[in-house]
């Protein structure tokens, strides 16, 4: 079935998808949040799941009717932490070995903010190295520390 919906339908369609959207109300709604919390899903999820099916119901005109009605769920916002450099060092080991070529750069700029675009341009897809700016072992110029 998930190759089927959208990314966050997968969990709603089976909830509400014998439904017309005429027939969608807001108590269909908290029941289905109710329902994902109890199911431990993270209010946050159950948002960006609520979300999608917003974005459809807008579409056929039917979100004005419910958008007083329907709430979404508090979310924290003081979660995560920073990664310590061991953890920086092993995640862009990773990237450097996924088969999408920009995933190590996005993850490098992400990383370390602050350091020319030039750089990226030069390379191509080939091997970066972590503490430089090299690409295929020739040093293009050094990259600033975490913090820095």
């Amino acid at each position: 079935m998930d190759h089927l919906y959208p990314t966050g339908m997968q969990q709603v369609v089976p909830e509400l998808g014998r439904k017309l959207v005429c027939d969608i109300d807001a108590r269909d709604m908290a029941r289905y949040q109710q329902k994902r919390i109890d199911a431990e899903a993270s209010p946050k999820t159950v948002n960006l799941e609520i979300g999608t099916l917003r974005a459809i119901l807008k579409r056929f005109g039917q979100w004005v009717r419910l958008q007083p009605n329907v709430n979404m769920l508090a979310t924290r916002d003081d979660i995560g932490r920073a990664i310590t450099p061991e953890e920086e060092t092993v995640l862009l080991q990773a990237c450097g070995k996924s088969r999408s070529p920009l995933l190590f750069h996005s993850s490098l700029w992400r990383l370390k903010p602050g350091r020319g675009t030039a750089q990226f341009g030069r390379c191509n897809g080939a091997t970066w190295t972590l503490k430089t700016a090299a690409c295929n072992g020739v040093r293009t110029r050094r990259l600033p520390e975490r913090g820095a």
